[in-house]
């Protein structure tokens, strides 16, 4: 039977709403090396902008301007593609 502390980590594996991914360490460098970062997106007919929002070691940002979110979208593509999901990871 697995100890407590190691049950905790596992739970969300058996969750189909979540996709946990891991970067292998021979890929190197990525685009979120930089800190956090989130694209959020609004439900159609709200005519909201989708906004970026990072985090880094001098506090955090929002922006809604159109090549930053743009950007922020191709470096989460290119961190996306360099990833496995975790239960190949794990093998």
């Amino acid at each position: 039977m697995a100890r407590p502390d190691q049950r905790g980590p596992a739970a969300p594996l058996a969750r189909p709403d979540v996709d946990i991914r891991v970067l292998p360490s021979p890929s190197g460098a990525h685009g979120g090396g930089n800190g956090e970062f989130k694209i959020l997106r609004f439900p159609e007919g709200s005519n909201e902008p989708p906004l970026f929002y990072g985090e880094g070691y001098l506090g955090g940002q929002y922006s809604a301007a159109p090549e930053v979110v743009a950007d922020s979208e191709e470096r989460y593509a290119a961190i996306e593609s360099s990833s496995v999901p975790i239960k190949e990871h794990l093998r």
